[in-house]
């Protein structure tokens, strides 16, 4: 089984609502966004389609609260810029 390092497994304890509501937010923007709107043929093409969308879209698009309402790609650039003039 390969390991997802993208989307590290998080813990909380059973019926942790503040957990559950992070995780639901997820499920539900990928069910408005990629599944309702799509009728798949099959399992792999599912795969293929959320998994396109997460890479291309909401990594690119979706600004976070956690991250001071950047993307995940914005975010990444600007730590990846700091390092650099950290080790100058």
């Amino acid at each position: 089984m390969a390991v997802n390092r993208e989307f590290p497994q998080g813990c909380t304890s059973y019926d942790n609502p503040k957990g559950n509501a992070e995780t639901e937010r997820m499920m539900r923007t990928i069910k408005e966004e990629v599944i309702w709107i799509n009728e798949f043929t099959s399992l792999e093409e599912a795969q293929e389609v959320i998994g396109q969308w997460i890479e291309e879209d909401y990594n690119q698009f979706y600004p976070h609260s956690k991250l001071g309402y950047k993307s995940p790609r914005e975010f990444e650039k600007q730590y990846y810029e700091l390092q650099g003039e950290c080790a100058a």
